[in-house]
């Protein structure tokens, strides 16, 4: 049998004594083949063999130049069970119903999807076995993974095989830093927050240096980095995380006239630093990353973190993209939470790949997906780099205020 996507060939669909009696060609003598008398008989039956030969040949021909009609499979890897469960759940309802409604106005040029859910419990050994499976199946793409060490040890498998890979969740930027030509993500990168940061403080242009304060972590470490090639000229303090105290920053802060401070580190650290900072005298601007929406970086910054702006993904279901969605999770009793919505528009972005181009051919389809093509999406109109990270990268502010935080518009 020839396994092809969605259906197998098999000797059965070649009915040869149909064709015998079709073409007059049945033994009249039964038995042994050719053991009737007589030089004529043997000829026809000659004739007949080739006969027979060319007509299964024509038919297979006329077959397989029929459109192929067969179900498109959509994998979706991530961790299903243990401590992170639910953030599977949430890609598996976002694809689930991106599905519905596609299949519902037609599929991809009338060819319906079908999800095929693996879990690989955020462990990346387990990934490369998620992936395997789901090449075996044949999927045409796979949403996932959640997690970046998960997504990083998946991605080579789905390159070499030709499938495109859309993360809803990895942000970790060595993932697209690779540039493996199959990796998307409908996530922001974890330094994209620094390249956001830094682009406000450009266009509000202070009027004296600006200070980043980094953990010097991995993560942290490339905000740095990010920052400081969209600011440019600025000064870097690395600190140890859990250090009993941070003086010797605080009063370099002082010392240098920092106008503006960028804290890339975790809610303690962060929170203790920002005291000492105003301690310190210092009454410029602090943000942070998203790790400083946290209620640790008040309980330790109390008064002192009045103010402070952060960095964080944008809500994608305030998004008026999202509302018809989301009002239909509701009405189920389901919230677009976390990867939901993400999830659902990595399948809108292939089914617009696939339809351009081809869903047999995962090099088209990112290719075409990485030269610039605009596309609607419940987060709204998407374009990808040339690395398959967003062009406009989904970052919002947000500033804490009496033991509170809240949305911030600049």
């Amino acid at each position: 049998a020839l396994p092809t996507r969605g259906r197998e060939y098999s000797d059965s669909m070649w009915p040869t004594s149909a064709l015998n009696n079709r073409l007059g060609c049945s033994d009249p003598h039964p038995g042994p083949p050719y053991k009737a008398e007589g030089t004529n008989l043997f000829f026809r039956k000659w004739v007949c063999s080739r006969m027979l030969k060319w007509a299964a040949y024509s038919a297979l021909v006329a077959f397989l130049s029929l459109p192929a009609s067969a179900d498109i499979f959509i994998g979706v890897a991530g961790p299903m069970s243990g401590q992170y469960a639910g953030f599977g759940t949430q890609m598996k309802v976002g694809v689930d119903m991106a599905i519905a409604d596609i299949n519902a106005a037609g599929g991809i040029n009338a060819e319906k999807l079908v999800a095929v859910t693996s879990d690989d419990a955020c462990d990346s050994k387990r990934a490369v076995e998620v992936a395997k499976e789901l090449l075996a199946m044949d999927v045409r793409l796979v949403v996932g993974h959640f997690c970046s060490g998960a997504s990083l040890a998946a991605a080579l498998l789905y390159q070499a095989a030709g499938v495109v890979m859309i993360s809803p969740a990895a942000s970790q930027p060595l993932l697209t830093d690779k540039n493996m030509w199959n990796v998307f993500r409908t996530t922001g990168r974890d330094d994209g927050q620094a390249s956001f940061a830094a682009a406000r403080l450009a266009k509000a242009q202070p009027a004296g240096p600006v200070a980043i304060i980094s953990d010097a972590t991995a993560a942290n470490g490339a905000m740095v980095d990010r920052f400081k090639a969209t600011l440019g000229k600025s000064m870097v303090f690395n600190v140890k995380p859990g250090a009993a105290n941070f003086a010797e920053v605080a009063s370099g802060i002082a010392t240098n006239k920092i106008t503006a401070v960028f804290l890339a580190m975790g809610p303690g650290d962060a929170g203790r630093l920002t005291s000492e900072i105003r301690g310190k005298g210092y009454t410029g601007v602090i943000m942070g990353n998203d790790a400083l929406l946290n209620d640790a970086y008040w309980a330790k910054s109390a008064e002192a973190g009045e103010g402070t702006l952060v960095v964080f993904p944008s809500d994608a279901q305030t998004l008026i993209f999202a509302r018809k969605l989301v009002t239909a999770l509701r009405a189920n009793n389901t919230e677009a939470e976390g990867a939901t919505l993400t999830a659902y528009a990595a399948v809108q972005v292939f089914s617009a790949a696939a339809k351009a181009r081809s869903v047999n051919n995962g090099r088209a389809m990112a290719d075409w997906l990485k030269s610039g093509q605009h596309i609607d999406t419940v987060l709204g109109n998407l374009a990808f780099d040339a690395k398959g990270d967003l062009q406009v990268q989904p970052f919002t502010w947000y500033r804490w205020s009496k033991a509170n935080f809240k949305i911030e518009t600049p």
